[in-house]
């Protein structure tokens, strides 16, 4: 029987990246339940999903990254939809900005994402204002995205960690 390889590493990739989304999300959540990040635990689930859509775009499509963010939702008990429209801004701006961040130093990547993080902490707070009827912590918002900015470089160097062990052991970049 004949198959397509191409097909199949693409499938894998999905499959892969769903389930580390997935992964993700239920680590944000149980980071949630401890003392010192209460309310506020990073967003690690933002820093895989922009790294994935922008180096292995095939591996991120719309319909499994929707429903990684409906359960997220259901597991934390926000609106319904909510984490899927974070997650499909994420990946508008990646697709906008690939070009570009294809080819940019690590440090320039770094900043757009921070960027993309103020504009995602604005939408946070105003649908935060439209589901409470009141504006949300500040601090503890502040808090969460100036850690996932932090933490972002880390899986950066991670997955070029990544890449080049999987150059050098003979795969595809």
């Amino acid at each position: 029987m004949l198959f397509d390889r191409k097909a199949d590493q693409i499938l894998f990739q999905q499959v892969f990246a769903f389930v580390m989304l997935l992964l993700a999300a239920f680590v944000e959540s149980g980071l949630g339940l401890v003392p010192s990040f209460y309310g506020s635990a990073p967003k690690i689930s933002f820093c895989l999903l922009f790294l994935t859509a922008l180096y292995r775009p095939l591996a991120v499509p719309l319909y499994p990254v929707m429903l990684v963010g409906l359960i997220y939702d259901t597991v934390q008990g926000s609106p319904f939809g909510y984490t899927s429209s974070l997650y499909l801004i994420i990946l508008g701006v990646v697709e906008w900005r690939r070009q570009f961040l294809i080819i940019a130093d690590p440090s320039v990547i770094w900043s757009e994402f921070v960027i993309m993080l103020s504009g995602l902490m604005v939408y946070i707070f105003l649908v935060f204002f439209i589901f409470h009827g009141a504006w949300p912590p500040f601090a503890e918002i502040l808090f969460q995205i100036g850690f996932t900015a932090l933490l972002f470089p880390i899986f950066n160097w991670m997955i070029a960690f990544g890449r080049q062990v999987g150059i050098y052991l003979g795969g595809d970049q």
